[in-house]
C-alpha cells in the first residue's frame, strides 16, 4: 500500500497479514504480506493454509473474537 506524498513521491507502508486477513479478501494491490490464494488477484477469500499455520495465539485469538477464524 503507498500513500502519494506529493506529485513526484510516494511513501510505501507494510500492511500486517493480520490487518489483510481482516480485510476478508485480496485487494489486489500486491500487498508484500498477502495472506491470501492466488496472490494479488483481487479475487481471493481464501487464506493460505500456511499462512494460518504461521499465525501466533494473540492473532489466532483476536480473530476467533472477531468470527474470522474458526475455533476449536
Amino acid at each position: 500500500m503507498f500513500v502519494k506524498k506529493d506529485h513526484y513521491s510516494y511513501s510505501f507502508r507494510m500492511l500486517s497479514k493480520l490487518f489483510l486477513i481482516k480485510q476478508g479478501r485480496c485487494c489486489g494491490h500486491k500487498c508484500l504480506m498477502c495472506p491470501y490464494e492466488k496472490m494479488h488477484s483481487g479475487k481471493s477469500n481464501v487464506i493460505r493454509k500456511e499462512v494460518l499455520k504461521q499465525l501466533e495465539k494473540w492473532e489466532k485469538k483476536e480473530l476467533i473474537n472477531e468470527g474470522i477464524y474458526p475455533a476449536k
